[in-house]
């Protein structure tokens, strides 16, 4: 009769399992395990903190672009709405300041347009 012996089984591998793959390819890209028993290598330490400060100067540079855009998009627009009233202004200014808009402005107060000919109002030097 033949001895019993031990069958080590396959590993299977579900493709679905999301935790199962991160694993295997972290072992595959990184001997973690190596480097923890020896212990974190600390001269790396300097590179990665300089690398994490250029990510976070990168990360804000891009907030404040963005931030930045959106201000000049609302100045934009209250430009374009500041232009528009100073034409419709300019243009009622224009239109008031025409002879004809005076003369029925001046009637409303009560002046009246002079058409005779206009005099000299003279004045004595010992008066003055």
């Amino acid at each position: 009769m033949a001895e019993n012996r031990y069958r080590k089984q396959k590993k299977v591998s579900n493709s679905y399992n999301k935790v199962g793959w991160a694993n295997n390819m972290l072992d595959s890209f990184a001997d973690l395990d190596n480097i923890v028993e020896k212990g974190l290598p600390t001269k790396y330490l300097p590179r990665l903190l300089f690398l994490v400060l250029l990510g976070v100067i990168y990360i804000s540079n891009a907030h404040y672009a963005e931030r930045m855009i959106r201000t000049l998009n609302k100045s934009e627009i209250e430009t374009e709405n500041l232009r528009a009233d100073y034409t419709t202004i300019k243009v009622e200014f224009l239109y008031a300041s025409k002879q004809s808009e005076i003369v029925e402005r001046a009637k409303e107060i009560g002046l009246i347009e002079n058409n005779g000919k206009t005099f000299r109002i003279t004045i004595k030097e010992d008066e003055y």
